[in-house]
């Protein structure tokens, strides 16, 4: 919640991206994207995420946080299971 995050993959492998706005958090609003694996992300500020989910084994990701005072990992549970669809 206190600073950017970006991931760069350095792996060969798509990956699950999946996003909320930051804010008190909505399932409602809870978003997922698949990235190829020439695609890195940066969250903004405050932005819910899971962390990245490797589809094809493991993968490799260079992480680039935030350092200085203060908690910068909030966790919140969700209410029920939620499913990630990857067909076309």
């Amino acid at each position: 919640p206190l600073g950017s995050q970006s991931f760069i993959n350095i792996s060969p492998n798509p990956y699950a991206i999946v996003v909320a706005p930051a804010g008190e958090l909505r399932e409602d609003a809870i978003r997922a994207f698949l990235a190829q694996p020439s695609q890195s992300i940066t969250y903004h500020r405050g932005v819910w995420h899971h962390y990245l989910l490797a589809l094809e084994g493991a993968s490799d990701f260079v992480v680039v946080d935030r350092v200085g005072p203060g908690s910068n990992c909030d966790e919140q549970l969700l209410e029920g299971p939620l499913s990630l669809d990857l067909s076309p």
